[in-house]
């Protein structure tokens, strides 16, 4: 590789009314304090009922890793739990709502429809292996309207977020922040296929890619 690619200066980006895109914004050690702390929640309720798991949507089965953290994301139909077969959901981490409240205010100087900062009530940690993806789709299982916050570690993606008749595309990078809401809150968004080898060193990911998300429910 004759340069890291992470190396070159990107400037924030404001992608859509209500969409802001943060590069860089969560520090190296951050990312990997993060990463170490996700694995601590995940063995601690591994072989429980609301362990990390790869959900049945439909018929089929998804290919990302999910956590649910605060409230569970069930699926078969679609709804929000806080309890699965009488074991609790793991509480939202209280350094979660600091680093959303860092990442509205910098997303907010930039387009002020993002609105207020979440209470952040329920958090995914998603991990997604090499050449894995998510398709279109809408959050729609919270109430409140305050936007969703969300955070890179790893592999590169294209994240992908419809606006009126067009799809705007974004490469999102390890470390990078993005917020969508105010009028792109219900906006339908995906990711594109984990791109191998592009993550950093230093976060302790061995590969895929970890996309942690923020929201606020009711």
């Amino acid at each position: 590789m004759l340069f890291d690619a992470a190396e070159i200066p990107r400037q924030p980006a404001h992608l859509a009314p209500g969409v802001v895109h943060l590069p860089g914004f969560v520090s190296i050690d951050e990312q990997c304090a993060l990463v170490t702390q996700a694995r601590e929640l995940a063995k601690h309720v591994a072989g429980t009922p609301v362990a990390m798991r790869q959900p049945r949507v439909g018929a089929g089965q998804m290919t990302t890793w999910m956590l649910s953290l605060g409230w569970f994301w069930a699926t078969n139909p679609y709804r929000l739990v806080q309890e699965v077969q009488g074991h609790p959901v793991p509480p939202v981490p209280e350094n979660y709502q600091e680093i959303a409240g860092r990442v509205m205010a910098a997303a907010r100087k930039i387009d002020p429809l993002v609105g207020p900062t979440p209470n952040v009530e329920t958090a995914l940690v998603n991990f997604y292996p090499p050449n894995t993806g998510m398709g279109m789709h809408v959050d729609a299982e919270e109430r409140s309207e305050n936007a969703v916050v969300s955070l890179s570690i790893g592999e590169e993606t294209v994240f992908r977020i419809e606006v009126g008749e067009t799809n705007v595309d974004t490469l999102l990078m390890s470390g990078d922040a993005l917020v969508f809401g105010g009028p792109a809150r219900r906006a339908r968004h995906g990711v594109l296929r984990v791109k191998p080898g592009t993550g950093p060193e230093g976060t302790s990911l061995a590969d895929g890619r970890i996309n942690i998300t923020m929201r606020q429910v009711m």
